[in-house]
Order: structure tokens, then C-alpha cells, then sequence
């Protein structure tokens, strides 16, 4: 009896598992409601089932398509560019499957860093006459950070110049190819030519989501060809009315600017810095970057309370940069020592340490530990 019972448990168990499918539907419904939960492996253990019930070109692309999206969330990378080829190479699947493979072979090529497979299939299946489709502009893109990552400039902006000239000018893909162009231009620091672009651009035609990054990268464009004035402009309009990460790079590149520009008017300067702590969509390192450097500037001018203040703020910023974290500890405990408080800047100081022990600011705080008679507590090593 009790043998029974187990052989019937096991049964159950094995039917459980997810294998006892009677059918493709049943199997592949089951294959993606796994995906939509996030349960990769388990999603990958019937797919073997669900290609066996396959009948049509159809059935077997959808299989072998979540199999290859399941590869890539998983991170096996590989395993993901050979099965949306596989998928892609399929007999009787139409055109719009067959590039929507490819363009994912593509993705998982550049994430697996196979980026001369990637660029060569870019170039292959973005290849058009007519007007071009939303996956061969996607594709066309992807060539394009491809050809950054090669270095292969040149190319990169001779794609994001077919990009320009295949699109609308009025759509989003136009307005791409132009920032595109501006930000190699720029790497490659033909600034004037990128200032010819910028120029032709009438700011109220650009999709409103791009307005900030076309004058954030326009600002940098200027900054970087030493027409200061120019850039401040570009860069005050990307942050006037938006609160998107463009803006707040934006913000930080002006601030920045007028910091290393030694402006008189440093309120001014630590007015833009502050700006960037606002802007919802900033990025934490951005953020993180302009707490330590507005503190630090009224630090310089002798206004250690407003600098106290001022770096308390870091706690309302999501993740912040360690990098920047660690800077913003030390010049706190700097301040609280300088003020006298002891057990206080000790407690910054060891955070400091602590945090970033092989950042060269943490030398200055190891000393004044020293000196206050506290060993430093680095962290165990895992």
C-alpha cells in the first residue's frame, strides 16, 4: 500500500512539475505565463516539450523566440543570440518575425560584447530602400553604439547620418540620428561641424521627451569648443521646464562649468548645483556629485553650517554613488572636527573609511582617526 501511495505521489509531483501538457497550447500558455513571472529556468525545462508538440513555422518561432528572450534575462547571452538565430532561420515565419529575431540576436551579441558580430548583422538586416520600419531603425541603432564601442567612429556616424535622411523630419527616429550625430561629432571633437547641425535644428520641432538631450548634448558641444556663453544658454533651457535625467546632466554640466570657471557670483553657481538635487529624474550619481560640490563651495567660503546642511541632504537621495558618498563623509567629519565636535566627525570619518577604504580621500580620514586615537574598522572580507 505504501508503495502505491508513493508511486501515486510521485506521479502527482512529475505532473506538478509542469511536463504533463496534452498539447502546444497547453505547453506554450504554460511557457509564458513562467516568463511573465520571471521563472526563466523553469520556462526553459518545457520548452523541449512544447517544440515537440510544434507543428507549424509559427508554433516552433514563438517557442524558440521565449526560449531566447529566457537565455538573454538569465544572462546566457550566448545561448540567446544562437536560438534567435535559430529562430530567425526558420522556413515560413514572415518578415516582421524574422527581423524581430534578429534584432534580439543583435542585443544579446552586443551584451555578450560580440560587437563585430553585432555591428556586420546591424549593417546586414538594416539595409533599406524605402521607408524604413520601427525594427530596422531599432536595428540601425543598435549598430550605431555597436560602432561607438569598436571605435569605429567613422561608421557610427556615417549610420546615424542614414538614420537622419531615412526618417520623417518630424518624427522621434530624425531627431535620434541628429543627437546621435552630435554626440560622435563631439567624441571625435569636430565640434564645429556638430555646431552646424545644431544650428539647422529648430529646438520647438524636437519631440518634447528629446528637447533636454538635444540641448544638454548642444551644451556640451559648445562647452567643449570654449564658447562658455553659448553653453550656459543651451544648458539652462534643457533644465527650465524639464525634470528628466537630461535636465539634471544638464544642471550638473552647468554647474560644473561655472565652478571650474572660478565665477564670482558662486550662489549663483550653488543655485544650479541645488537645482539638480530637485529634478525628480536625475540620475543618484548626478545627484550625489552636486550635494558634495554645492557643500564644498560654501565649505571654501567659510559657511560650514549651510555645508553641514547641505550634505545632510544625501540621505534623500536613492542609491547614491559610493564614490561621491564617501567624499561627502569625509568633508562632514572635516567640518565637524574643525567645529570641535569629536565623537561626531569620528563617526563620518569611520564611515568614510569604511565605505571606501582605498579612496585616496580616505588617507585624510585615516589621519585624523589616528590622530583622535581611533583605529580604523575596514569591513571583513566576504
Amino acid at each position: 500500500m505504501k508503495i502505491k501511495m508513493l508511486i501515486s505521489s510521485l506521479f502527482m509531483l512529475h505532473a506538478a512539475a509542469g511536463y504533463a501538457f496534452d498539447n502546444y497550447d497547453q505547453t506554450f500558455n504554460q511557457m509564458r505565463h513562467r516568463y511573465s513571472l520571471g521563472h526563466y529556468k523553469r520556462m526553459l525545462a518545457i520548452a523541449p516539450v512544447a517544440l515537440k508538440f510544434s507543428t507549424t513555422p509559427e508554433q516552433k518561432y514563438n517557442v524558440l523566440y521565449y526560449k531566447a528572450l529566457a537565455f538573454h534575462e538569465l544572462q546566457y547571452f550566448w545561448q540567446a543570440e544562437q536560438t534567435f538565430a535559430e529562430a530567425a532561420r526558420l522556413e515560413g515565419i514572415n518578415e516582421k518575425q524574422k527581423l524581430q529575431a534578429v534584432y534580439n540576436q543583435i542585443r544579446s551579441q552586443y551584451a555578450n560584447k560580440h560587437f563585430i558580430s553585432a555591428l556586420a548583422n546591424a549593417e546586414k538586416y538594416s539595409a533599406f530602400s524605402g521607408k524604413p520600419s520601427a525594427l530596422q531603425l531599432s536595428i540601425l541603432l543598435v549598430g550605431i553604439e555597436t560602432a561607438r564601442q569598436l571605435e569605429r567612429n567613422m561608421k557610427a556616424l556615417e549610420l546615424a547620418e542614414k538614420m537622419e535622411k531615412a526618417t520623417d523630419p518630424d518624427s522621434a527616429w530624425h531627431y535620434r540620428g541628429i543627437i546621435m550625430q552630435i554626440q560622435i561629432l563631439c567624441l571625435i571633437k569636430e565640434y564645429e561641424k556638430a555646431e552646424k547641425i545644431i544650428s539647422k535644428v529648430d529646438i520647438k520641432k524636437v519631440p518634447l521627451p528629446m528637447q533636454s538631450e538635444f540641448l544638454a548634448w548642444s551644451g556640451y558641444c559648445y562647452e567643449k569648443d570654449n564658447k562658455p556663453g553659448i553653453a550656459a544658454e543651451k544648458y539652462s533651457l534643457a533644465y527650465a521646464d524639464s525634470t528628466s535625467y537630461y535636465a539634471g546632466l544638464a544642471a550638473l554640466r552647468h554647474a560644473n562649468m561655472r565652478s571650474r570657471a572660478g565665477e564670482k557670483d558662486y550662489e549663483k553657481t550653488a543655485s544650479i548645483y541645488e537645482k539638480v538635487m530637485q529634478i525628480s529624474g536625475a540620475h543618484p550619481d548626478h545627484k550625489s556629485q552636486a550635494v558634495y560640490k554645492v557643500a564644498r563651495l560654501y565649505e571654501q567660503r567659510r559657511k560650514p553650517d549651510i555645508a553641514e546642511h547641505l550634505l545632510a541632504q544625501i540621505e534623500k537621495v536613492d542609491s547614491p554613488s559610493v564614490y561621491w558618498l564617501a567624499k561627502i563623509y569625509n568633508l562632514r567629519g572635516d567640518i565637524l572636527y574643525k567645529k570641535g565636535d569629536i565623537d561626531q566627525a569620528r563617526k563620518y570619518f569611520k564611515l568614510c573609511v569604511n565605505l571606501s577604504p582605498q579612496q585616496p580621500d580616505t588617507n585624510y580620514a585615516k589621519e585624523i582617526l589616528a590622530q583622535i586615537g581611533e583605529k580604523t574598522v575596514l569591513p571583513e572580507k566576504k
